[in-house]
């Protein structure tokens, strides 16, 4: 199989949704909804892919069962694409669980890593988690910190924010790694955005449809229309 999964990694709330929405609209040509935010961005816990690699009922599988169903589940997304490359949006850290990787190397061409200063992290994610700072900041700093999800019950697993971001930026990388910081994407959209493409094998990018993108998922617009901080 020649295509490869492009991923798009962060610790939660640190720019996943903007960049994702963004390629979204690019890609489709169609406003943003934030509803429909899937239509090009794929999950990595996609409830309906990995039932068909999963021989038990999904909501029933420990954490250890469902990584060890993820590289069949990724092949399974890669299989049915309709596209080059696929993009699969991830919060997990990039490890191993009882010796299975999280992101396989073989199935993997590339990572967008958003990384965003943690202090401003740590204020969203109080927001989101309807928490105090205290309680985020040793969330943010628990290496065993895992989320499970209260409409499916799959696991994303985050481990604490430094080890995160070691985890995909560090000096172990298996593929290449553009890392795009928030800041700076909040300074120069249009900049970035386009070295996003770039970095997907998007080279030439059609200048009318990138700028509807743009003005569609400026971050401004989608703060204030869906409270997205990230």
């Amino acid at each position: 199989m020649n295509r490869k999964i492009f991923w798009l990694a962060s610790y939660p709330k640190s720019g996943n949704t903007w960049i994702r929405m963004f390629l979204d609209v690019y890609v489709t040509g169609f406003p943003v909804n934030f509803n429909t935010a899937y239509r090009y961005v794929n999950l990595d816990h996609d409830l309906g892919m990995l039932q068909l690699v999963s021989a038990i009922p999904v909501n029933t599988l420990t954490l250890e069962q469902q990584f060890l169903y993820q590289p069949a589940m990724l092949s399974n997304i890669l299989y049915q694409a309709k596209t080059k490359d696929v993009i699969v949006k991830t919060h997990n850290a990039n490890i191993t669980i009882s010796g299975i990787p999280l992101i396989p190397e073989p199935l993997t061409g590339g990572v967008i890593y958003i990384v965003r200063d943690p202090r401003d992290v740590l204020l969203s994610y109080a927001s989101h988690l309807n928490k105090t700072h205290a309680e985020v900041a040793a969330i943010m700093n628990n290496m065993q910190h895992v989320v499970t999800s209260k409409l499916n019950r799959l696991f994303h697993v985050m481990t604490s924010w430094s080890y995160h971001v070691d985890s995909w930026v560090g000096k172990r990388k298996q593929f290449p790694v553009y890392v795009v910081k928030y800041e700076n994407l909040l300074r120069e959209p249009e900049k970035l955005f386009k070295e996003i493409l770039n970095f997907l094998d998007i080279i030439d990018i059609n200048e009318e449809r990138f700028q509807y993108a743009l003005e569609q998922t400026i971050f401004a617009n989608l703060s204030k229309k869906y409270k997205i901080t990230s």
